[in-house]
């Protein structure tokens, strides 16, 4: 193990998925659907194992949400529009 902080936190977070999820995640909140399609060609195995050793790491959190995001509110903002209008 070294004793560098620098190549220490190179060895954790330098491989090529590591990166792109973090440059992701630095634009805000995403689910595990948005990444994957956001981050490319990685397998929803390694994106789960990268989220997870990144989570451990402290540099992430995760959150679990019971509700999927819902079209509800843009379909409300749409009736609310065309009541208006019409």
């Amino acid at each position: 193990m070294s004793t560098c902080p620098i190549e220490e936190l190179a060895r954790s977070i330098g491989d090529k998925w590591s990166l792109l999820i973090i440059r992701d995640l630095m634009k805000g909140c995403h689910r595990f659907g948005e990444l994957q399609q956001s981050v490319g060609s990685i397998s929803p195995r390694t994106l789960s194992a990268r989220l997870s050793k990144l989570e451990t790491l402290g540099l992430i959190e995760r959150r679990v949400y019971n509700e999927i995001p819902s079209l509800l509110p843009v379909f409300s903002a749409m009736r609310h529009d065309a009541e208006r209008w019409l």
